[in-house]
């Protein structure tokens, strides 16, 4: 007969994971809307709306902050944050030191410039008529320096401005914004918590160092150290060498993240060095044929969960936010300042004919905001520097960047098209040459 205690004891039985029709059901219905709303109806009927605005909204709508619909949304918040720290490893891979010396120093200058004057205007759009103040300031400013590289190629691309220097101008100022935006979130973490000095000097430093420091041995040290290991390790130089560059690109990301998180810098600048180690080499089409589907989805959700589910729907039924977030895009204001201001002048006068047209498609590319200016805001909110209501406020403020940008860009190019022979020169010869040398290491892969 049973005793007492033994009737009182209860056994655990090991169940599993448990997984149920109607999550697996809800997760594809996420997955379907989000492809309908993105690459169908955003992409392919209205054109001029990049499909992420057709993500985010998904995410808005069905998400924790909507009908609450998709299940373990923490789940798909860390596949986007995946897709992520693969898309930096693509950007640094991507890196045409060819073309950015190109530019000069206009580049980077255009850059700076384009990255401070909106985010200056953002805080003391903040600071005086929203009467914030703090660190609230600081982080809603800092959520519109980023330039979208995106936006600016998907326009610029079909209209054949990318073949131009001025294209070329455009693309490297936009990286070069994304690599400030790497700074921006070192220096928004140091903002969290208890401020002390070392908390703001120790990130600051690290960023820094880790940017020039770092680039530059993974510019120039890491090549060396490589042609040398295959000079010693003869059976690497065989038909598999991509195959180990791979390999040894990824042994690289997983030694990057955590020296850069650990010493206080952004892990995605980590990320951002390993694929930079490797811009010389010939394993960029070998990165994208063995990551790009999965990348696209992996951003897809990073756009819809990682984003769209930080969206407080319930916000947007306040006309103060949406007040709000139409005040916050003058901040962008900024970003169409520096057309007029860097825009070279290849033929003609100043400020007539195809110079003008060409100062507003600078700006224009330059005022659309995507990616990291939502990761920006997202980090503003996750961290409590920025209150729910200007988050919505600030998100509205980037979509409509997202959406005015693109459709400004293409009307313009449209009434006045850009021909190939524009602002060729004695430096378009050697575009020219850099585009071809480029096109033939990706065929040799």
């Amino acid at each position: 007969m049973m005793n007492a205690t033994e009737s009182d004891t209860t056994v655990d039985v090991f169940t599993g994971v448990a997984s149920t029709y109607e999550d697996l059901y809800a997760m594809l219905l996420f997955c379907l809307i989000m492809f309908l709303l993105g690459d169908v109806f955003c992409k392919r009927c209205l054109k001029v709306v990049p499909p992420l605005v057709g993500y985010i909204l998904t995410g808005i709508l069905l998400g924790p902050e909507g009908f609450d619909l998709v299940p373990v949304p923490k789940a798909w918040v860390l596949l986007g944050n995946l897709g992520l720290v693969l898309l930096m490893v693509q950007a640094g891979l991507e890196m045409d030191l060819a073309i950015l010396q190109q530019v000069g120093a206009r580049g980077f200058v255009m850059a700076i410039v384009g990255s401070i004057l909106p985010i200056s205007i953002g805080m003391f759009l903040s600071k005086f008529v929203l009467r914030q103040s703090g660190n609230t300031v600081i982080a809603m400013g800092c959520c519109f320096g980023p330039t979208s590289v995106g936006i600016a190629l998907q326009v610029l691309g079909p209209c054949a401005v990318l073949e131009t220097p001025l294209g070329q101008l455009i693309v490297a100022a936009a990286i070069v914004d994304d690599l400030i935006a790497l700074l921006m979130l070192s220096q928004l973490e140091a903002l969290t918590g208890n401020i002390t000095v070392t908390q703001i000097v120790v990130p600051i430093v690290s960023a820094f160092l880790w940017l020039f420091v770092g680039g530059a041995v993974a510019l120039w040290v890491v090549p060396v150290i490589r042609k040398w290991m295959w000079h010693q390790i003869p059976s690497l130089q065989d038909e598999n060498n991509n195959t180990v560059l791979l390999m040894t690109l990824l042994g690289l990301v997983f030694a990057l993240l955590p020296a850069t998180y650990y010493s206080q810098a952004s892990y995605l600048l980590g990320a951002f060095l390993a694929g930079l180690s490797f811009c010389q080499e010939s394993i960029q089409k070998v990165y994208r044929q063995q990551f790009q589907r999965l990348l696209t989805w992996l951003m897809k959700f990073f756009f819809a969960a990682t984003i769209g589910f930080q969206v407080p729907l319930s916000e947007f039924q306040n006309g103060r936010v949406l007040r709000n977030g139409c005040l916050l895009y003058l901040s962008l204001v900024g970003k169409l300042a520096v057309g007029p201001i860097f825009t070279p002048c290849w033929e003609g006068r100043r400020w007539r004919g195809n110079h003008l047209r060409d100062c507003a498609v600078v700006g224009f590319s330059m005022a659309g905001e995507a990616e990291f200016a939502f990761l920006v805001a997202v980090f503003g909110v996750t961290e409590q520097l920025i209150p729910p209501d200007l988050y919505a406020s600030v998100v509205l403020a980037i979509l409509l960047s997202t959406i005015l940008s693109p459709v400004m860009l293409r009307t313009l190019l449209a009434v006045y098209p850009m021909t190939p022979k524009m602002g060729q020169d004695s430096s378009n010869g050697e575009h020219k040459s850099i585009q071809s040398e480029r096109k033939e290491s990706e065929d040799t892969g």
